[in-house]
């Protein structure tokens, strides 16, 4: 049977809820959960703005503006 904690990886050691009954000897499965950088988040943003804002639809709100 899987039972699945949140724990924190800090100077080499998994820091788990106190509440995490694991008995000793048990064997567990650890899988890393990787955050998105920042720096993705912010091009995959700009790309995305920049198909919304910049398309030739709205082209002609802009020549309405002009007149």
């Amino acid at each position: 049977m899987l039972i699945s904690h949140q724990a924190v990886y800090e100077s080499g050691k998994l820091k788990l809820p106190e509440d995490a009954n694991i008995l000793d000897g048990s064997k567990v499965l650890v899988t890393i959960i990787e955050e998105p950088r920042v720096e993705y988040l912010i091009k995959a943003s700009e790309e995305m703005l920049d198909k919304i804002w910049n398309n030739d639809n709205d082209d002609i709100y802009e020549q309405l503006l002009e007149k």
